[in-house]
């Protein structure tokens, strides 16, 4: 059964720019590469591992001899169109048994399952299927005879690995959130849960076990969240998952998948945007979990990075800046970095009432799009004590625009009603 992803594959037009981008303002590390059909580079930071792919001479899925070249919709393509994060690659316990369920659940193949070896660290097994979610696939690996740091084929960096430049930001994936067609998210969770296990993970107590998290409005979308918890894989299967790392535990592996759909009749809500610029569902966001997400933002802002800024009047909402002073931040540096804040409510009792328990919050920050296109993008996050990922931001998000709408006409307003009353003071002067 799937325990973790292994690493996130991109496709990108220009690799170098990209990596560029992401070890300059991100401050990823480049680790390990190998050239072929293809052009690709392992960049890391923390525990997140993005492996960034240029199609080159690549047409398709290559014959299998090594590990897979892999590329994104764009393989079906004379030429490279939309860059795109496709493969989300999962550590698994057994490769054909994890195959033949995928492949039982009408999964389409794009590389059966196979030996990979090392002439110096043993080797893996992998195969390919296309997920649910149309342009996401998976490649399935299992690592546990390969003793290398990555896989097979790749070779070490060594001026970057030998740096003695630390890497301070002690990031994991914390979810990995697909656009899907309206009316699919059902089916696709169904998919995982019976291929992996994956469990219906109840954001709040807003969220419908059916239905999911519908945010109607501005925000125009249906959200719903499974969860892969290596823990629980380890009960149910009886593995012990091997970390990679003495200091990785089983907890830092699990990761949630979040199913955002657009709603009939909100053409213009986000997920709609995604669709249209991206051609399709796919990979929307990486979340990126951080235990302090004042020191993390300032840190990429600093390199570079570019985030999302709120409306101004996102901070007058009520509450905000009494939450901002109870999770022990500084509001003037929240409203600075443009960090949200949402207080998550407590689960309720048999009566309906609350729970009584210390609040939950999770703190977030979405980037500005990473590609050209209005397409993918990552966010900080930090949770304390939350569950969920944000659904009061959302609704908060489209008020506080409605907010600033609402005064900027105000101020159009006066500031006409000035213009005029001087008008009328020369006239009558």
């Amino acid at each position: 059964m799937p325990g973790y992803i292994h690493h996130i594959q991109w496709c990108v037009k220009n690799l170098d720019a990209t990596l560029s981008q992401m070890t300059q303002n991100f401050g990823f590390k480049k680790t390990f590469e190998r050239y072929g059909e293809n052009k690709e580079v392992l960049i890391e930071l923390g525990t997140v591992r993005f492996l960034l792919s240029e199609r080159t001479k690549l047409t398709g899925t290559s014959s299998c001899s090594g590990y897979p070249w892999l590329s994104c919709k764009c393989r079906n393509e004379p030429l490279h169109s939309v860059d795109s994060v496709f493969n989300v690659c999962l550590e698994v316990e057994n490769v054909e048994q994890v195959f033949q369920r995928m492949r039982g659940n009408d999964a389409d193949v794009l590389c059966v399952p196979q030996r990979v070896d090392s002439l110096e660290d043993g080797w893996i097994e992998v195969a390919v299927v296309a997920s649910p979610c149309p342009n996401v696939i998976h490649s399935l690996v299992d690592t546990k005879n390969f003793s290398g740091d990555f896989l097979p084929g790749f070779s070490r960096v060594h001026d970057q690995c030998d740096s003695t430049e630390k890497n301070e930001e002690a990031l994991g994936v914390d979810h990995v959130t697909y656009v899907c067609e309206p009316g699919t998210s059902q089916s696709i969770l169904q998919w995982y849960n019976e291929c992996c296990g994956m469990e219906r993970f109840k954001v709040n107590t807003e969220d419908d076990p059916e239905a999911g998290i519908v945010l109607d409005g501005e925000p125009g979308m249906r959200m719903m969240v499974g969860e892969w918890m290596s823990e629980w894989m380890c009960r149910e299967e009886g593995v012990s998952w091997r970390p990679r790392h003495a200091s990785t535990t089983s907890t830092e592996r699990d990761f949630k998948l979040v199913l955002a759909e657009p709603l009939p009749d909100h053409p213009h809500s986000h997920v709609n945007s995604f669709i249209k610029e991206h051609g399709g569902p796919g990979l929307q966001h990486i979340g990126l979990l951080t235990p302090d997400i004042e020191s993390t933002v300032t840190s990429l802002r600093g390199r570079g990075a570019k985030f999302r800024f709120p409306p101004p009047t996102y901070y007058d909402l009520p509450n905000k800046m009494e939450d901002i002073v109870k999770v022990g931040g500084d509001p003037d540096t929240f409203r600075k970095l443009g960090i949200l804040i949402d207080k998550e409510p407590n689960e309720k009792g048999e009566e309906g009432d609350e729970v009584e328990g210390p609040p939950l919050y999770i703190l977030q920050l979405f980037t500005r799009p990473i590609f050209q296109e209005e397409t993918f993008f990552l966010e900080a996050i930090q949770r304390q004590g939350s569950r969920g990922f944000g659904a009061g931001n959302i609704r908060a998000l489209a008020q506080s625009i409605i907010l600033l709408s609402r005064q900027k006409d105000l101020e159009k307003e006066q500031t006409v009603s000035r213009s005029q009353r001087k008008i009328v003071a020369v006239r009558t002067g």
